[in-house]
């Protein structure tokens, strides 16, 4: 539910610098070490759902409602 959502300022209010600070230094950590991230490239959860498709629908259509849009106002 969107309105339950917190707004920009309060996580921003509750920022722990510390803790910000010790994630950070681990991210530098493990960028430095060069070990990839995940521990098993190439795994995938059995019950992980993934499926890849192709935008190329998607940028057409935005493509034809940024055309309407700027031509006569509307989006159609």
């Amino acid at each position: 539910d969107r309105l339950k959502r917190p707004t920009i300022e309060e996580p921003i209010e509750n920022l722990d610098p510390e803790l910000f600070r010790a994630t950070e230094e681990k991210r530098e950590e493990m960028i430095k070490s060069g070990i990839p991230f995940v521990e098993k490239p190439g795994f995938e959860h059995p019950k992980s759902v993934y499926s890849s498709r192709t935008l190329d629908y998607l940028i057409e259509n935005s493509k034809v409602i940024l055309y309407n849009l700027s031509n006569t106002g509307e989006i159609s």
